[in-house]
């Protein structure tokens, strides 16, 4: 149980520098995220990104939101591993 918290602690701690180094690369260009719940971060990110057009801030920085342009700007909810997918119907043998 320790070593899970201890890793969970370690993983915390590097999402949230990560998350810093993020809105500290935006500042330098007057981009400013403000205070954001943690879920809408990386959709908040690549929004800027967008708006500001800026081809060379976008590559440094997308690999780092974990996402790249499927997020979900369009609302739609990110699939993975943590979410079941609807179960495909069973077809009958013939």
């Amino acid at each position: 149980m320790r070593t899970t918290l201890t890793a969970r602690m370690q993983l915390v701690a590097s999402r949230l520098q990560i998350e810093g180094t993020i809105r500290g690369l935006l500042k330098v260009y007057g981009l400013k995220i403000g205070a954001i719940h943690r879920n809408r971060f990386a959709a908040r990110v690549l929004e800027l990104l967008e708006m500001a057009a800026l081809p060379d801030l976008s590559a440094a920085i997308e690999p780092y939101c974990g996402c790249g342009k499927q997020c979900a700007l369009n609302g739609k909810q990110r699939t993975g591993p943590w979410r079941r997918r609807p179960a495909a119907p069973m077809l009958a043998a013939a």
